[in-house]
Order: C-alpha cells, then sequence, then structure tokens
C-alpha cells in the first residue's frame, strides 16, 4: 500500500529580510524529524520528494542527513507554498507587518477571498489542482513517499481528502507546525488520510507554527 508523508518545513526567517531560510530552530526541527523517522518508519522511503523552495529543500537535506536514507531527493514546485505576498495584497496590506499574529489574520483574510472571489478563485484552483496531481502520480506508486511541502499546501490536500469547506483549509493551516507530518494511505478506494500535524519529535522550544 503506498504510504505518503507530508512534511511541512522548519521554521524559516519571520521578521528576517529573507523569509524563506532556515532560523536556527528550523534546523534543529529539521534535524529531530529526521531522528525521529529513522526510529519509526518501518522502512527506508522510496522517493523523498521536495518543493523547490529552499526552506523546503533544506528542511529535507537535513532530515535526510539526519535519517540516514540513500534515496535521491528530487524537487517538484507543485509542492510549493501559496504565494504569500499575493493573499497579502487581496487583503490590502504588504508584508510589513509589526507581528506574526497580525501576519496570520491577514493571509487567513486572503486565503479565503482567494477562494471564493470570482475574480481571483481560477488562481486557487490551479494551485489547487496541482497539488492534487502531484499526489495523485504518488498515491499510483508503491512504498513509502515523503514530501517536503508548506502548511498552505497540505492543509489544502487534506481539506480535500475530508470533504471541507475553505474554512477547514483556514483553520487546518492555522495550526499547522513546522516540520509536522501528514500520513496518507492510497489503496483500493482512493488516497485516505491517517493522520494530521503528528509533532511527537517536536518538544519545548522546537514546537512552532511560523
Amino acid at each position: 500500500m503506498p504510504t505518503i508523508l507530508l512534511v511541512r518545513h522548519g521554521q524559516a526567517s519571520f521578521g528576517e529580510p529573507v523569509y524563506d531560510r532556515l532560523s536556527e530552530v528550523g534546523r534543529a526541527q529539521a534535524t529531530a524529524l529526521g531522528a525521529y523517522l529513522r526510529e519509526h518508519l518501518p522502512a527506508e522511503p522510496a522517493r523523498i520528494i521536495t518543493g523547490s523552495l529552499e526552506r523546503q529543500t533544506h528542511t529535507a537535506q537535513l532530515a535526510k542527513s539526519a535519517a540516514g536514507w540513500t534515496a535521491d531527493v528530487t524537487t517538484d514546485a507543485r509542492w510549493n507554498e501559496y504565494d504569500s505576498d499575493c493573499l497579502l495584497s487581496l487583503a490590502g496590506c504588504s508584508d510589513d507587518i509589526i507581528s506574526a499574529t497580525e501576519f496570520q489574520k491577514r493571509i487567513e483574510v486572503g486565503m479565503r477571498l482567494w477562494a471564493t472571489e470570482a475574480q481571483h478563485r481560477s488562481v486557487y484552483r490551479e494551485f489547487a489542482r496541482a497539488a492534487d496531481e502531484a499526489l495523485t502520480e504518488l498515491a499510483a506508486v508503491p512504498g513509502t513517499s515523503v514530501v517536503f511541502s508548506s502548511a498552505g499546501v497540505i492543509s489544502q490536500l487534506a481539506t480535500a481528502l475530508i470533504d471541507g469547506t475553505v474554512e477547514t483549509w483556514v483553520k487546518l493551516c492555522r495550526v499547522a507546525a513546522n516540520t509536522g507530518v501528514t500520513t496518507l494511505a492510497a489503496g483500493r478506494q482512493g488516497v485516505n488520510l491517517v493522520s494530521f500535524n503528528q509533532t511527537a519529535h517536536c518538544t519545548g522550544r522546537l514546537l512552532t507554527y511560523r
């Protein structure tokens, strides 16, 4: 039975000039994840996939090294995150926001508008379609796949698998932890959500959401 682990990237550099870069905590999270999976996965993954964003690829590299995996890492931009600048613009602001809490509120406004307003919906649907297409391809091959992606993509796929709404997507994305692991299983009845946002490897300061 194909098994797919969707991993959110480690903590990025919020508030820094370059966001798309793992923080010190993000690097520690990725290493802790790899060590945890080395002990708890029944076998090495057959494939390791990552989006093309630096925070995704670096998380994959660190986790692979800590786990001692031998599979090559392949890049697939369909696993990239939504364009946060676009969503903030829809919400009527920029990324020059003073707090992570305010950033999250504005992003959620943008997510709702992106997914529901007629003039933006086609771009949102393409984002969702690309993620679903990438997942469908992995569900057709045997073994375990580990994918390093982002909160918006992972939450979107989880929402679709439970027939959720746009509000479900927003709420799942809100609680997606850095390096949280979502597990999917593919079988005769399609792809099923086994668990969402598992964080047993993150304790103390390593449990973060932004």
